[in-house]
């Protein structure tokens, strides 16, 4: 009987694995924090930083390429346009990334953050949800 309910509780576990890979689409997304709506409407990176002043009232869903990753802890990385560009500062609420994403395309959901510092508009993002894939 012990070997019954151990056998249901490893497949209520895979199937909910399983269901959970379906919703993330076709590609093998790496999720965290809050869920991101695959139909949630999202903006570039090259779009947020032309008019970052637009996307800084109302959570926003931003794509783009990691371009560096906090080494220690994957508290921080940087989103780009592509590879190595220059980019957006997004830090986490209550979540990391795994440190090993530089590379990776992304999705992160959240609020943007724009500061002017002598005369230079300084762009960071907030996010609370974040998808990650090759």
């Amino acid at each position: 009987m012990r070997t019954i309910a151990v056998a249901a509780v490893l497949l209520a576990i895979v199937v909910a694995v399983l269901a959970r890979q379906g919703e993330a689409g076709s590609r093998d997304a790496i999720e965290r924090g809050a869920p991101i709506a695959a139909d949630a409407k999202s903006v570039t990176v090259a779009q947020l930083l032309e008019t970052p002043e637009a996307y800084g009232e109302d959570p926003v869903v931003v794509e783009g390429v990691v371009s560096k990753v906090c080494r220690l802890r994957g508290c921080w990385m940087t989103l780009s346009p592509e590879a190595g560009g220059v980019g957006v500062h997004v830090t986490f609420k209550g979540l990391s990334v795994p440190r090993d994403s530089k590379g990776m395309k992304a999705r992160v959901a959240g609020v943007a953050r724009v500061k002017t510092e002598n005369g230079e508009a300084r762009i960071s993002f907030v996010a609370s949800g974040v998808e990650l894939w090759e």
